[in-house]
Parts: C-alpha cells; sequence; structure tokens
C-alpha cells in the first residue's frame, strides 16, 4: 500500500471514530471504496462522506468529488478535512456550492439534520 493511501486509510479510521464518539452512531469506512467506488465513510443517514487527509488543499475538486458521490447514493456532500497539526474541518452545502466550516458548525450541522429528518438528537418535552 502506498504512503499516501495508508495515511487516507488512517486519516477515514480516525475521523469515523470522532464521529462516532461525537454523534453516538457507529460510522465506519467503507471498505470497498476502491473495488466498487462511494463515499468513504458509510452509516451516518443522509450524508455522504468524503475524508481527505493532505497538505495541499484542493477544495473544488474535493467538493466535486464528494457531489458525485452523494448523487449516486442520495445524500447530502460533506467532506471532512484535516491538514498535519490543524484540527479537522469540514466543507457543506452552501449558496451556490459548499461553506468551510470549523468541526464543531459541522457536528451542529449534522446533528440539526439529523433531529429534523429522523428525530435523533431531540431534546425531551
Amino acid at each position: 500500500m502506498t504512503h499516501s493511501r495508508e495515511k487516507g486509510r488512517r486519516a477515514e479510521i480516525e475521523l469515523c471514530k470522532l464521529l462516532s464518539d461525537e454523534l453516538g452512531l457507529t460510522i465506519e469506512r467503507n471498505r470497498d471504496q476502491a473495488a466498487k467506488g462511494g463515499a468513504d465513510c458509510l452509516q451516518l443517514p443522509g450524508f455522504a462522506i468524503e475524508c481527505k487527509r493532505r497538505e495541499m488543499l484542493s477544495k473544488p475538486s474535493w467538493w466535486k468529488q464528494a457531489v458525485e458521490q452523494g448523487l449516486k447514493v442520495q445524500a447530502e456532500p460533506i467532506v471532512f478535512y484535516r491538514q498535519s497539526r490543524n484540527p479537522w474541518r469540514a466543507l457543506i452545502v452552501g449558496m451556490g456550492g459548499y461553506r468551510d466550516v470549523s468541526w464543531t458548525e459541522a457536528l451542529d450541522y449534522i446533528r440539526d439534520k439529523l433531529a429534523r429528518l429522523y428525530g435523533v438528537y431531540r431534546e425531551a418535552a
């Protein structure tokens, strides 16, 4: 396995664990993505997650890839990315394309959508 592929695999594992811990859901990496394609992480209802662990940012091409994956699985694209020694950030749907948001803003966005569409995180009455 090439260094960049291994780095990507480790990033996907890290991201899935962080999302699982934060959201209380089991989110796993898509082990079939190389053979069959598809988003990098699975089991987050309504979202097609792409994960990027790169030093050189290429947000427009990452967003294009995420949108294409989202269309295939009929889910909203979201790209999580991280550079060395920096926190995770995300690209989420925005006016006319995407918005670049912090990790916390991305989690709030996901929680809001899960609450609206699936009744997850609804506060007790």
